[in-house]
C-alpha cells in the first residue's frame, strides 16, 4: 500500500483528521524591501511565487514529515527484528 494511500485512508478513518499533518498556511504580508538588494531579493521571490504552486511548501512539510516517520519505522523494525550477537 502506498504512503499517499495509507496517509488517505488513515484521515478518513480518523473522521478527517490528521490534525500533525495539517499545515498553517503561509502569512500572506510580507515585508517591504529596504534597499537595492532587498528589491532585487523581492522581484526573486515574487517572480517564484507566480511559477511555483501554491501549497509547495505544506507538501514539501508533508513529505518531510512521511519521509521522517518512514525512517524510524525503519529503524524500528532493524532495531527490533535484527538478531543481537
Amino acid at each position: 500500500m502506498g504512503a499517499f494511500r495509507a496517509l488517505r485512508l488513515w484521515r478518513g478513518h480518523c473522521g478527517g483528521g490528521g490534525a500533525a499533518l495539517d499545515l498553517p498556511a503561509a502569512a500572506p504580508e510580507r515585508a517591504a524591501p529596504q534597499g537595492r538588494v532587498g528589491q532585487v531579493l523581492a522581484w526573486t521571490r515574487d517572480g517564484a511565487d507566480s511559477v511555483a504552486p501554491e501549497n509547495m511548501s505544506a507538501q514539501l512539510g508533508r513529505s518531510l514529515m512521511m519521509a521522517g516517520t518512514a525512517m524510524l519505522a525503519a529503524r524500528l523494525l532493524d532495531e527490533v527484528l535484527t538478531p543481537r550477537r
